[in-house]
């Protein structure tokens, strides 16, 4: 099981620069069209839900990861603060990235999430951070 673990963790760690770069055009297109007050159109749509997607993927390789490493090495995996601030700040990043704002007028959706997005990024840092770093 802890093989499994590994090459799990592995996947995890690489998938990160998927959703990074998905993130940074993202957040890249949305701020050009909200400054340029453009129509939204199916790049932004593919966008966001590819980034979506990713980190949902990311979030449940996470879990994965979790759960493995807790039947490994028992409970006080869990009892890391390390561990849960990772996984909770990433729940988070989660749901910024998934906000659609479908409701909004199109330039405040783009308003709207780009500043998401923005804040994703930062508590992504975070929670790379808080596990060792890029």
């Amino acid at each position: 099981m802890q093989a499994i673990s590994t090459v799990l963790l592995v996947i995890h760690s690489l998938w990160r620069w998927v959703v990074v770069v998905l993130l940074l055009a993202t957040f890249i297109k949305m701020l050009i069209g909200w400054l340029s007050k453009s129509g939204w159109g199916d790049l932004d749509t593919n966008l966001t839900k590819w980034l979506g997607m990713s980190l949902g993927i990311q979030f449940v390789l996470g879990l994965l990861v979790l759960v493995l490493n807790t039947l490994t090495v028992g409970g006080a995996y869990l009892q890391s603060a390390a561990v849960i601030e990772h996984t909770v700040t990433n729940f988070i990043v989660v749901i910024l990235g998934s906000l659609s704002f479908k409701k909004a007028p199109v330039n405040k959706r783009f308003r709207n999430k780009t500043i998401a997005l923005l804040l994703a990024a930062v508590f992504i840092y975070r929670a790379v951070q808080v596990v060792g770093g890029w």
